[in-house]
């Protein structure tokens, strides 16, 4: 299913369209998650909160790519779960290179912007 015709039943309010975002986005919000917090049943629950988010937040807003958004809401569930679980732990050894890669890969640009700026070049090659 198209990305706009499941942003359509979002705002139809339709209980299918968060069955189609999960079936279509689910594994690749997983594997983020996973990724970044190492225990199967915490990247679950991240996923199902960022379905979640995605059925509050969606009839306000129109995101340009779902992708994106909704990958963004995963990712950034996860960091505050990766933050929870390692707080009262403080588990410095594994935050201090993370801080350091930050500075060093931090690019400026956020994802909606690449996408944004792809699908603009694609639609002017296709019209040149």
């Amino acid at each position: 299913m198209e990305d706009e015709m499941i942003v359509a039943l979002f705002f139809e309010r339709s209980e299918h369209a968060i069955a189609e975002l999960s079936s279509k986005y689910g594994k690749l919000a997983q594997g983020i998650c996973m990724n970044i917090l190492h225990n199967p049943s915490d990247a679950e629950e991240c996923v199902n909160d960022s379905l979640y988010t995605a059925w509050n937040s969606i009839p306000p807003a129109r995101p340009s790519s779902l992708k994106a958004y909704f990958v963004c809401v995963a990712r950034n569930i996860a960091l505050d779960r990766y933050r929870f679980n390692t707080s009262l732990k403080r588990n410095s050894y594994e935050d201090e290179p993370l801080d350091e890669l930050q500075d060093c890969l931090s690019s400026g640009v956020t994802v909606e912007a690449e996408c944004e700026a792809r699908e603009l070049s694609q639609a002017i090659n296709s019209f040149l």
